[in-house]
């Protein structure tokens, strides 16, 4: 009978052993991603950019976190070469507007905190508008 019983425990103790190992999938595999996955998001560092639109003037200088300096040459696409940790800060600004002709450029989604690639940066340029002012002299009321 005690050779009996020590078959039936070794036979459950392997069948339970076998039954928990399925539980957890083959080895290796997950239901989370994994550091290096292609979602963007994660530990960082994570890169700034965005998009440039209206540009017809040159000399456009725009800057992340006051210092990573980058020209920009046409309506293009952009990336800073300067990575932010997650969870820290970044804020785009315009260093130095375009000349030739002279443009006002709009950043929108400027600042934020980076714990994703940031892709929507916006950058929008119109050309200036001068102002005309003076003094009329002359004109008569209607009669």
């Amino acid at each position: 009978m005690k050779s009996t019983f020590k078959s039936v425990v070794s036979v459950s103790l392997i069948l339970t052993s076998c039954v928990l190992s399925a539980c957890s999938g083959p080895v290796g595999s997950s239901s989370s991603p994994g550091p290096g996955s292609g979602s963007g998001s994660g530990s960082g560092p994570f890169t700034i950019g965005g998009t440039l639109t209206g540009l017809t003037g040159t000399g456009l200088i725009l800057q992340d976190n006051g210092g990573d300096n980058l020209t920009i040459t046409g309506n293009t696409t952009f990336t800073f070469k300067t990575a932010i940790a997650n969870g820290q800060p970044y804020n785009v600004a315009v260093f130095a507007s375009p000349t030739g002709p002279v443009q006002t450029c709009t950043v929108s989604n400027g600042a934020g905190t980076a714990n994703a690639n940031v892709t929507n940066v916006g950058d929008h340029l119109f050309t200036g508008t001068v102002s005309i002012g003076g003094q009329v002299v002359g004109l008569l009321a209607p009669a």
